[in-house]
């Protein structure tokens, strides 16, 4: 009757049927050997030092960045272009209208779809997109 609950048996028929330790010393040895087995033990490699894992992220930061000097500059062009302000605000209205009725349907899509088809066509449409912008603002001066 040594351990956690020396006064109740129906307890301690209970911790053995849920393989709870019933002993101090078995509590003690079961937590060591959870934190043998986390911290202890060879730990896989660093996704840091994974090339192709760096390379997917460094892409992601890049199109990332592009995207919001695209959500600043875009309006600030249109107003260059326009004078009007209204114009402007609609502008970067409608790119927050536009992602926000959009993202969730879309996810439900690509969780679908094959996800490494999906990120390329997408940055790929993303540039030809922001492209088209550049090469109409250049054309009509």
């Amino acid at each position: 009757m040594n351990g956690l609950f020396p006064l109740c048996p129906m307890l301690q028929s209970l911790s053995r049927l849920m393989s709870v330790p019933t002993t101090y010393k078995s509590l003690s040895q079961s937590l060591y050997s959870l934190y043998r087995k986390n911290f202890m033990e060879e730990q896989p490699e660093s996704l840091l030092k994974n090339r192709n894992f760096m390379l997917l992220w460094s892409g992601q930061l890049v199109s990332w960045v592009g995207t919001e000097i695209t959500n600043i500059a875009l309006p600030l062009i249109v107003l260059a272009l326009t004078g009007s302000t209204i114009q402007a605000g609609s502008v970067a209205a409608i790119r927050g209208a536009v992602y926000a009725l959009w993202a969730i349907p879309a996810g439900a899509l690509i969780d679908r779809w094959n996800r490494k088809t999906v990120l390329v066509i997408a940055n790929l449409g993303s540039g030809l997109a922001i492209g088209s912008i550049y090469a109409v603002c250049f054309c009509i001066k």
